[in-house]
């Protein structure tokens, strides 16, 4: 199921909820569980010019995971990230929410984006992986974690 889920950008006022670990108002009572960013996130999307977003399914309006990009983009690509909640899974989610991220980087005019992803996470490998993504180098992380670097060429933006 492709196409069944949409972005909702993080306006600064939710981070600044998400950041001391509570739930703003307007997302409470749809929030699947695990579907929110954690505080370390939002955190760092406040600290930095970067974006945030939850992925809402389209059919009941229900918050299912987030993503966003990681830092400010850099020679031309953009770190993402990206996360499910256990009752979004399996759905597509995490597919719509990568190729949504890719539209938005594509038509801010930017090249690659990219995604570390630990070795044995093969749901996200296989997500990266039917678009487009290329495993690249693998490399230690800044939690000593061993992640593999999957990276996807943009083209540009019609």
């Amino acid at each position: 199921m492709t196409g069944a889920h949409r972005l909702h950008h993080l306006t600064d006022d939710e981070l600044s909820v998400l950041a001391v670990g509570q739930m703003p108002d307007a997302w409470g009572a749809l929030a699947e569980a695990e579907a929110m960013p954690p505080a370390f996130v939002a955190r760092r999307a406040l600290a930095t010019p970067c974006s945030s977003y939850l992925v809402l399914r389209i059919g009941d309006g229900r918050v299912v995971g987030a993503c966003g990009f990681k830092s400010a983009p850099r020679l031309g690509r953009v770190d993402i990230g990206y996360g499910i909640a256990p009752a979004g899974r399996g759905a597509g989610a995490a597919t719509d929410a990568v190729r949504l991220l890719a539209q938005i980087a594509r038509s801010d005019g930017l090249l690659e984006l990219m995604a570390e992803i630990l070795p044995d996470n093969a749901a996200s490998a296989r997500v990266v992986g039917k678009l487009g993504f290329e495993a690249r180098a693998r490399r230690i992380d800044d939690d000593g974690d061993e992640v593999v670097q999957w990276v996807l060429a943009l083209t540009p933006a019609r």
